[in-house]
């Protein structure tokens, strides 16, 4: 069965009560961290029971991609073990995120709306995989050494391919940005790092995204994925 009949299999045993009715002809429902809409397709529409509706083939088919690959704006990054490996981008290849409240989320906790200045620039996504046993150290170091950027990662099942602003939840979330104070044993350079330990035997999808604050629209950087295994 296709991740999308999945979807459609699941969506359909959903208690009514579940369910949101957009308007006479169309419901509304989360599934797998997607928002599905339910369109009634009868000759007889009255007295087709809502349970019974089904997705359009366009639906269908967008969901199936989205199910089972990055999507397009997302650059993959085949990591090595015990190596580091590095990719040159630029910020122009980015776009805002206006809505950054999933960052906030309880079930993402990447970071606090307090934070969000710091993430008003462009966003440039990658993702890599985090095999078992192991810990993926990821580090943004902007070309120009006094451009302010900011970065941001979190991992998810190996089946998950939701990106911000549409991403509902994760197994866990991390952030780095330039610190609104000093931390006490620690300093601060350019360089913003973020770590992913994976103790245990499952292979998990992690997506990456540089940004920084509402000016950081251009630039270069490099972007280092640092695999311990």
């Amino acid at each position: 069965m296709s991740n999308a009949l999945a979807l459609l299999s699941v969506a359909q045993s959903v208690p009514t009560s579940k369910l949101k009715r957009v308007n006479n002809n169309t419901l509304e429902i989360t599934v797998m961290g997607e928002i599905l809409h339910f369109t009634r397709v009868s000759t007889d529409q009255e007295r087709t029971p809502m349970k019974k509706m089904i997705l359009t083939g366009l639906i269908l088919s967008s969901l199936a991609i989205a199910q089972t690959a990055w999507p397009a704006n997302v650059t993959p990054v085949t990591v090595i073990a015990n190596q580091t490996v590095s990719v040159d981008g630029k910020f122009e290849a980015g776009a805002a995120i206006a809505d950054l409240s999933w960052a906030a989320n309880s079930s993402m906790a990447c970071f606090p709306a307090t934070q969000n200045a710091n993430f008003r620039g462009n966003h440039v996504f990658y993702a890599a995989s985090l095999p078992p046993k192991s810990i993926l150290t990821v580090t943004l170091a902007p070309k120009n050494p006094k451009q302010l950027t900011s970065i941001y990662g979190y991992s998810v099942g190996s089946n998950n391919f939701a990106v911000p602003p549409k991403i509902q939840s994760a197994v866990t979330c991390e952030a780095e940005h330039t610190w609104d104070r000093p931390k006490v044993g620690k300093t601060q350079d350019h360089t913003r790092p973020i770590m992913f330990q994976n103790p245990t035997g499952n292979t998990y999808n992690i997506f990456i995204g540089v940004s920084g604050p509402a000016a950081v629209t251009a630039g270069d950087y490099t972007l280092s994925f640092a695999l311990k295994q």
